[in-house]
């Protein structure tokens, strides 16, 4: 392998699973300072390193499906326990590290959100109430409910253990705060070749002293989810950056609690340079309900500080309730709109470099989404998916007009249902029932069309009226792309 050619062997080399790798990094020496830089590009710090990380937008996608078997390397940590951490990964890692996927498990307040089963668990079982037939049920043999007594103790001493312990942790995770936070500056400034940051607090402990903490009645779901630790990461990430005056290419955020967001020169700096940029935000009322919220300012600021560099966008707003969401005016296109700091020009955000776009989960207003549409010089590639158009006699006609000459194909995708008084929101998009007008220049791509569900164009035209029917049912098909009629004029002339 010492004869092969460098583009052949780093190759070569780019295919082998993290295994393999090692073993040249240990058995090869000539060979191992090519093969080092691969073993730790990666490093995940994460409560479980198994963690599964939704797509990010663009062609040269971060999220490898073999990520955990080919590259880099992983550890199981606690926020409390980032400065231990941050020592031995330090003086070798740091230096080769690319992407860091950063989710260390938090201790939140408690061990539970409430302490009823613990309450459930104190209180010995009375005895139930008679009830027709108990006459002939055989009596439990003492020994059953002395083994039944005894199991409950044993859980509840466990339990009251755990618990105990959490606290403590959880009290430790308060107390050094600042030296964790000095420790993560520390080793942001010895990466230095970072590029790409992924943060989520997902990652939770499934389980604590043999406690299984991912039950929903334990866990506490509808909780959880107005609670994120994804900012208080970047934030700590952020301060590292910015005063190792570094900036970074990728930025994913996950489980992304709207009302946390606040700007601060850390964060702007974070911000600024970015070439792809994903933003999985919930519990976003504060940004959908009213623009002029510190929310909303921070989360147009920020796009405002990407905008040089962006060249890949996906904004995804997990909106439990958006198929029903008509008590509010939808102010997100406000935000793309930027009303602030300059309402007087009514210029939407602009991104010079913009290629691709997402837009999913959210309610926008189609004049401000036509606008911001218009203003992009080169985007190619648009997805809307779970979108809703909130004007009133406007279609996808009017999206699809407002695409800029520079967009190649774009994409519908939804999973929502008509209602009532939203005629013109995105549904699952059957380009057999609904089309788009010649005169917008767009036609559905066929190609993709079928090949997507299977079908095949002699075929389809065979179909009898049942099968027909059915191919038409609006629940059918979940995506439709389209792509660019070449000369839609002529081609509508013609046909007129």
């Amino acid at each position: 392998m010492d004869n092969l050619p460098v583009e052949l062997f780093d190759k070569i080399i780019s295919n082998l699973t993290c295994p393999d790798l090692c073993s040249i990094r240990l058995t090869c020496k000539s060979l191992s300072y090519r093969a080092t830089p691969l073993v730790f590009e990666l490093l995940h710090l994460s409560a479980r390193p198994t963690l599964l990380i939704q797509p990010i937008v663009g062609p040269l996608s971060l999220t490898h499906p073999q990520w955990d078997d080919r590259f880099g390397r992983s550890r199981s940590t606690s926020y409390c326990d980032l400065e231990e951490v941050v020592k031995i990964v330090q003086p070798i890692v740091a230096p080769l590290v690319k992407t860091l996927i950063f989710s260390p498990a938090w201790f939140r307040e408690g061990l539970w959100y409430d302490d009823d089963h613990l309450q459930r668990l104190k209180i010995p079982n009375g005895p139930q109430d008679a009830w027709e037939g108990d006459e002939h049920r055989r009596p439990r043999p003492a020994y059953y409910e002395s083994k039944k007594r005894k199991r409950d103790s044993e859980a509840l001493s466990s339990q009251l253990e755990a618990k105990q312990l959490w606290d403590q942790l959880k009290e430790k995770q308060n107390d050094s705060r600042g030296n964790i936070r000095a420790a993560v500056a520390a080793l942001i400034s010895n990466m230095n070749r970072l590029e790409n940051i992924i943060l989520t607090d997902r990652t939770q402990l499934p389980d604590f002293m043999g406690i299984d903490l991912t039950p929903e009645d334990l866990y506490g779901w509808i909780t959880k989810q107005q609670q994120s630790n994804t900012w208080r990461y970047f934030s700590v990430l952020a301060r590292g950056l910015h005063a190792a005056a570094r900036n970074i290419k990728t930025l994913a955020m996950y489980n992304l609690n709207a009302c946390d967001l606040d700007a601060c020169i850390a964060t702007n700096h974070a911000f600024t340079g970015l070439t792809k940029l994903s933003l999985s935000i919930s519990d976003n009322e504060l940004i959908l309900q009213n623009s002029s919220t510190p929310q909303a300012v921070s989360l147009t600021g920020f796009l405002e500080h990407t905008a040089p560099t962006l060249q890949y966008l996906s904004l995804n707003f997990s909106w439990e309730n958006h198929r029903d969401y008509t008590k509010y005016a939808p102010s997100l296109g406000l935000v793309l709109a930027r009303p602030i700091p300059n309402p007087s020009t009514e210029t939407p955000l602009i991104f010079p470099q913009l290629l691709e776009i997402r837009l999913r989960m959210f309610s926008i207003e189609t004049a401000d989404l036509t606008k911001f549409l218009r203003h992009q010089p080169v985007l190619r590639k648009a997805t809307f998916d779970a979108l809703l158009l909130a004007a009133p006699n406007t279609t996808w006609n009017d999206v699809a007009s407002a695409l800029p000459r520079s967009v190649e194909s774009w994409q519908v995708r939804n999973v929502s249902e008509r209602k009532p008084n939203r005629p013109d929101q995105c549904c699952t998009w059957n380009p057999l029932v609904e089309t788009l007008k010649r005169e917008t220049g767009w036609e559905w791509d066929r190609d993709n069309f079928l090949n997507q569900h299977n079908l095949d164009a002699t075929a389809m035209t065979q179909f009898p009226a049942d099968r027909l029917s059915y191919l038409k049912s609006t629940h059918r098909f979940s995506a439709t792309k389209f792509a660019r009629i070449n000369n839609p004029v002529e081609t509508a002339a013609q046909q007129g």
